[in-house]
């Protein structure tokens, strides 16, 4: 079970957090919610295609992935990845 705190009302952390726990369904709901909060979310798409490749839905993953795929074709979507790959680099 996941607690929904103050401080954690983001529904994308909320998403993370059931998908680290492997509560799936929640995953799923809260990565929902953060979607139809902003369509773009590339991260809340991710967290849900794999949601639903764990839960064995394979039609739910790949609808997502296919998403993730047209959005990657967007010019502010890649510079949002590669500012966070940026981060990510050893320095």
């Amino acid at each position: 079970r996941v607690s929904k705190s103050a401080g954690e009302t983001d529904p994308y952390a909320l998403g993370n957090a059931y998908l680290v726990r492997e509560a799936y369904g929640g995953a799923v709901a809260e990565y929902t919610r953060a979607i139809a909060r902003n369509p773009r979310n590339l991260s809340a798409f991710v967290g849900r295609g794999l949601a639903y490749h764990f839960m064995g839905d394979k039609d739910g993953a790949a609808a997502d992935f296919k998403v993730i795929l047209e959005l990657m074709d967007d010019h502010e979507v890649r510079r949002q990845v590669t500012e966070k790959l940026q981060t990510l680099a050893p320095e």
